[in-house]
């Protein structure tokens, strides 16, 4: 477990590194030559920080879902999931319909959501209660 979690975060934090110290370059080169880019620009750069953490938190997710389907502890990861989405869906209509906030605002509510599932499925590896000798030894009898 604990190799997979290393290289998803190494993996992810290197691309997270570049992104951030790059974020400017990697936006620009979506610019059109002679048009001011600058409103793009002032979104696009921020929103790489964004997508920095956003490739963390998406690489813990992958591997704490991996572990836990692994270990048949599917049911609790399909509500899990599904919980989390629809409130993430919910959440998204308040701040874009509701709210009529900025599109920024949006976007790191949707990486605080996908940080908030990592850690939701972090925790549930970390726990005790899928490593129970009766559930592993269901899931290896399949």
């Amino acid at each position: 477990i604990s190799a997979g979690f290393f290289m998803a975060v190494c993996y992810a934090g290197s691309l997270a590194l570049l992104f951030v110290l790059l974020r400017e370059t990697l936006v620009g080169v979506f610019a059109t030559p002679g048009d001011d880019f600058s409103a793009v620009l002032a979104i696009g750069a921020p929103m790489m920080i964004g997508m920095g953490t956003y490739l963390i938190a998406d690489g813990l997710i992958l591997v704490s879902s991996g572990v836990l389907r692994g270990a048949g502890d599917t049911r609790w990861l399909m509500l899990t999931s599904m919980i989390v989405h629809i409130v993430m869906l919910l959440v998204q209509l308040t701040v874009i319909l509701y709210l009529q906030l900025p599109p920024l605002v949006s976007w790191w509510v949707f990486v605080a959501t996908l940080l908030i599932n990592a850690a939701i499925y972090l925790r549930r590896v970390l726990g005790v209660r899928w490593r129970q000798p009766e559930r592993l030894a269901r899931v290896m009898a399949e």
